[in-house]
């Protein structure tokens, strides 16, 4: 028989009680020790793989050339969309047809801009300057830029469109609403139809989600917009950016996620059933006896 001394069995009972006790301390967490949980066990449950982020608030992103990102899925709506023909730094409002959450703040409208942006501010659609990175009283507030550029889409008749959908075609399967920037010009614009910049488009979905698609046919690239989420505390880490005046790093084809952990006070840390917790502490309590007999002997 193999014997142990007090000792051994105090410092096998010790190492049982952090193994167990681990994801119930995590439930007392704040949220930023979750995210700093999460940055130092990445394939904890609850955190997908993602190739940015997460930010200050807990947003990540994630991209089709990764295994397990999104799967590009135009959503065509330029027959069933309402289109909007913008003048150059304009813009149009988007009512998103359900309650979107986005840095925490629940939105109804949002207003899709010419520059190739949505701010869910009213009156920021003008700034044709995209800001790299994000900076803090710069770039409009509340922003979700999936190419934002200098363009200008009234010199060919370029159209903006967006619809709110009550059964997503992609997704999850909820409600979604689509903004689709097509065949868009780069200033000064050419004149002629087909666009200098392609079409692009922004899917919001009813859980938080946000989807940026580029069409077969795009012809950007990345070499002077800005691709990412802002909300207006960025100077608190509240944004998350793709690529910022990078040559080639958006091409036909390509889709983009970007996913909130959770909302503020419901991160979510792997947690123990009650049956679970039921066995841990029997367990416990029978190493405690075994311990104390030992001593005692």
């Amino acid at each position: 028989m193999i014997s142990s001394s007090p000792r051994s069995t105090v410092a096998i009972l010790s190492i049982a009680i952090l193994a167990l006790a681990t994801p119930l301390l995590a439930q007392s967490m704040t949220d930023a020790e979750k995210l700093a949980y999460y940055a130092a066990n990445p394939d904890s449950p609850g955190m997908g793989r993602a190739t940015g982020g997460p930010d200050a608030f807990g947003y990540t992103f994630t991209d089709s050339a990764e295994p397990d990102g999104p799967t590009f899925s135009w959503i065509d709506i330029t027959g069933t969309g309402t289109a909007a023909a913008l003048a150059d730094d304009d813009e149009v409002a988007v009512p998103m047809g359900f309650n979107f959450d986005f840095y925490g703040t629940t939105y109804t409208d949002a207003y899709a801009s010419s520059n190739g942006y949505v701010s869910f501010i009213a009156g920021l659609g003008g700034d044709f300057t995209n800001d790299c990175p994000f900076l803090a009283g710069t770039s409009p507030d509340e922003i979700v830029a999936p190419y934002w550029d200098d363009l200008d889409p009234g010199d060919d008749g370029a159209s903006l469109y967006f619809e709110t959908l009550p059964v997503c075609p992609i997704g999850a399967g909820g409600m979604c609403t689509v903004v689709s920037w097509v065949d868009f010009d780069f200033f000064p614009g050419d004149g002629t139809p087909g666009g200098t910049a392609g079409s692009f488009q922004t899917i919001f979905f009813d859980n938080g989600q946000i989807l940026h698609q580029y069409a077969d046919g795009f012809l950007g690239d990345g070499a002077s917009s800005t691709v990412g989420i802002s909300s207006d505390h960025v100077d608190m880490g509240n944004s998350l950016q793709y690529q910022c005046d990078s040559a080639g790093t958006i091409t036909p084809g390509l889709a983009i996620e970007f996913s909130p952990i959770a909302a503020p006070g419901t991160l979510e840390v792997p947690t123990l059933s009650t049956f679970a917790k039921g066995t841990m502490f029997a367990l416990l309590a029978g190493l405690a006896i075994v311990v104390m007999r030992r001593t005692q002997a």
